[in-house]
């Protein structure tokens, strides 16, 4: 972990084949379901925004299996900290495989380019921003459910906004920094997707995570569950490398989990 709250594989991994097939609505992508739906699904995305595809294909799978909306918002107005063209291979797949000199290094010099676009893009910012566009869902849009599932940066913004009253339930993905704080101010329905080996969401804090959401569920009946997924590292079920059939399997198994997730807590009328 870095002060910047960034680690090596937060700018790792691999763009998913295929075409977006949704739609712009302003800034926001925008994948309407099958049929007119009363629930949505909001995605947070990591550090490279929607300037890459893989949360745009995402969307339009979860849309067309959990038949409703969904939307991903433009969290960093069109200037992520990272673009495409900074994103690496993943170059250690497998947990506990340390880093070279030269990558550190290199990683190093990659943080300096990306602080300009953290400090534009710092929490009380993003988050305000997707507190307008949640507010605007529920003004217009009439649903009666709304589901968020954050990836990443995404991940660390969802934990924080689950201690408002703007979504129905989550879904929370190998996250970015989040302190004990913000775990223990969460009040909403939530499953974690985790990572093997994660340098932003280490084993005591994920641990500690899954001690408050216990208590939570003893004292308040708050609906959870921890999934993790042996042979990966933080960033699997964002940018997964596919080509490796463990982490495949990973990557779809976490699809999966926040599809049942989200058909469990985001009930509407028929």
């Amino acid at each position: 972990m870095t002060t910047t709250g960034v680690c090596e594989r937060c700018i790792q991994g691999e763009i998913l084949e295929g075409e977006p097939t949704g739609v712009f609505e302003g800034p926001s992508y925008f994948k309407a379901a099958p049929s007119p739906s009363k629930r949505a699904v909001v995605i947070l995305t990591d550090v490279f925004g929607l300037k890459i595809a893989n949360p745009k294909l995402l969307a339009d799978k979860y849309s067309q299996v959990l038949k409703c909306d969904v939307w991903v918002p433009d969290l960093f107005e069109g200037r992520p900290p990272f673009t495409e063209a900074q994103l690496g291979p993943l170059l250690h797949d497998v947990p506990g495989t340390p880093s070279s000199l030269f990558e550190k290094i290199k990683f190093f010099f990659t943080i300096l380019q990306g602080l300009p676009g953290f400090i534009r893009n710092r929490p009380s910012i993003v988050d305000n921003r997707v507190i307008t566009f949640a507010r605007h869902l529920k003004s217009e849009k009439k649903y009666e459910k709304i589901g968020v599932i954050g990836f990443c940066f995404g991940g660390a913004q969802a934990i924080r906004l689950c201690s408002t009253d703007l979504f129905d339930s989550a879904v929370v993905a190998h996250p970015g920094t989040a302190s004990k704080a913000e775990i223990q101010a969460m009040k909403i329905a939530t499953s974690w997707i985790c990572a093997e080996e994660d340098g932003m969401f280490p084993t005591p804090l994920r641990n500690e995570a899954e001690a408050i959401f216990k208590r939570k569920h003893e004292t308040d009946k708050l609906n959870y569950e921890f999934h993790d997924y042996k042979g990966t590292v933080h960033g699997f079920a964002a940018r997964p490398k596919l080509s490796n059939a463990e982490i495949k399997k990973a990557f779809e198994a976490a699809f999966d989990q926040a599809v049942k997730w989200f058909e469990k807590t985001l009930p509407v009328a028929a």
